[in-house]
This record gives C-alpha cells, structure tokens and sequence, in this order.
C-alpha cells in the first residue's frame, strides 16, 4: 500500500482544525473525531458525482444533509430522521459549509496563481530553446509560403563560428580528434546521418596514417620476399660474393655501389 500523500495529509489537518474552529466559534463544541467525520463527508461528497442534472457546484442540499448525518453517526447515534429535530444539526452543517467555501476560494486562488506563473515560465522556457536553435543554426529567418525560403547568417560569420568551434575541440591536440562531430539531416522521410572528422590542415588524419603505415608495411615485405628469393638462388650455386651482394642491393632497391 502506497504512503498517504503528505500534503494531502496537512490539508485534511488543516480542514479539521478549521471545522472544529468554525463550530467552536459558533457555539457548537465538537470532538476531534466528529470534525474528521464532517471532513470526510465532504470529501465523499465531492468524490461522489451528483444524481441529478445539476451544478454539482450549486447543489448543497445534498451535501448539507451528508454532513448532518455524520456529525449525528459521530456522536454515536443512528441517523434516523423519525427520531430527530427538524434540521437537527443544521447548524453545524452551515457552519462546515462557510469553512468549505471558503477553503475552496484560497485554493481556486492558489491553483489560478500557480497556473499563471507556469505558463510564464512555460513561456520562458520556449523562447530560451527557440533562441539557442537560432544561435547553433545561424538560422535568421523561415518562410514557408510558396514554398521554403531561408535567411541566414553570413558566411563570414558562420566560418568565424566554425574556426572558433574547432579550435576549442582541438584543444591542445597536435593533429587531430577522434571525437566525430554529428549532424542530423532528414531528407523526404529518410534520415541520414554525418560525421566529419575534425583535424589541422597538413597533419595525418587516422585514415592517412594507416595508409601510410600499410604502404610501408607492404614495401617492407616485398624486400624480404626478395631477399628470400636471393638466398634461396644462392644456396648451392657457385654465385661470386660480388654478384651476390650486387643481387642483394637489388632487392633492398638500393643502386650497386
């Protein structure tokens, strides 16, 4: 069973204090359990949508008659309209009544107050992103009569964002950062996405580095196919030393000396 809601537990405290505040002012002592019963009657009476056609607002008699009976059940007797006064306890019902309306006047006030100083800050909120997507975009102006046109800002601007961008990525990087940027563009109803990879102009980027070291590493085993090759030839042969470093140099594609 879930905890009761704390502050729906202050203000049923705080509705029982002023039952019993408006009832005692009036003349009307009543015991702690006889003001929860009229609270809890109330409640039950707003919870309980009426029968009839009715404001459920504007009709009070049905709820006047609940909380008359739950004062009389509270104080132990059975409600029972044969055995009663004419409007027995109707007094206090009244009383319960005023305290109702006017609990219901803070809180329609509180709840109007707190609605407009929402949708303010509702307000704020969207002008703040609207402004930082025009800031981030370079975006001016959309127009999508006859249909889209855009202004934006000029390109010397938008490159001095750029540069400023990347220098501040970079860092003190010497050539490059594998941290890609990403932008997401929607063609028709297809999304593609594309990263750019951000480097100085005239250092290796990772893909030209491993080039390079591929490069080299197929260079350096085509010499040693070579020299294999060599070796292989001049096992049992009567080569001279001379042709057989000459053959050598050839395959390290160094020129004979």
């Amino acid at each position: 069973m879930a905890d009761p809601d704390p502050t729906l537990y202050r203000q049923r405290a705080l509705a029982i204090n002023s039952v019993s505040s408006i009832l005692n002012a009036a003349g009307h002592w009543a015991e702690p359990e006889t003001c929860n019963a009229i609270v809890t009657a109330v409640l039950n009476a707003h919870a309980t949508p009426p029968a009839s056609e009715q404001d459920p607002g504007n009709d009070s008699t049905g709820l006047r008659d609940q909380i008359r009976r739950a004062i009389c059940e509270a104080e132990g007797f059975d409600w029972d309209l044969d055995m009663l006064e004419p409007d027995e306890y109707g007094d206090h019902a009244d009383a319960v009544l005023r305290v109702r309306d006017t609990e219901l006047q803070k809180l329609h006030a509180e709840r109007d107050e707190l609605l407009a100083e929402l949708a303010g800050r509702d307000e704020e909120a969207r002008e703040r992103w609207i402004q930082n997507q025009l800031d981030q975009t370079g975006l001016m102006a959309v127009d999508f009569r006859n249909g889209m046109t855009m202004e934006i800002e000029p390109a010397r601007e938008l490159v001095a964002h750029w540069i400023g961008a990347a220098r501040a990525i970079l860092g003190d990087a010497p050539n490059y950062t594998e941290t890609p940027i990403e932008m997401e563009v929607k063609v028709a109803e297809s999304p593609e996405r594309f990263a750019f990879v951000l480097h100085r102009v005239g250092k290796l980027t990772p893909h030209q580095a491993r080039q390079q070291a591929e490069a080299e590493r197929d260079e350096t085993q085509a010499t040693l196919e070579a020299v294999r090759a060599v070796l292989a030839h001049w096992e049992g042969s009567d080569i001279s030393y001379s042709n057989f470093a000459t053959q050598i140099r050839a395959a390290l594609g160094q020129e004979a000396k």
